[in-house]
């Protein structure tokens, strides 16, 4: 994804991410392995390189346990 046009909500959602992540010691690759997933995707995820599926923002939300609004702008 070409960061010149990226979305402002996954950058924000990215941001969230990485900042409960980081409230719980979490290293991107064991909130990767909680959800079987690997490291350079949660990397892009809170980079906002891509744009992942409901069902991913749902297993971070759960594997963070945190209300999907709190990484939503809802």
């Amino acid at each position: 994804m070409d960061t010149a046009r990226t979305d402002p909500r996954l950058a924000a959602l990215g941001m969230r991410i990485r900042r409960h992540r980081e409230t719980q010691n979490l290293s991107q690759d064991r909130l990767a392995k909680m959800i079987n997933t690997d490291q350079a995707y949660i990397c892009r995820i809170e980079n906002a390189q891509v744009n992942p599926g409901i069902v991913t923002v749902f297993e971070i939300a759960d594997a963070l346990d945190v209300p999907l609004n709190n990484l939503l702008d809802l």
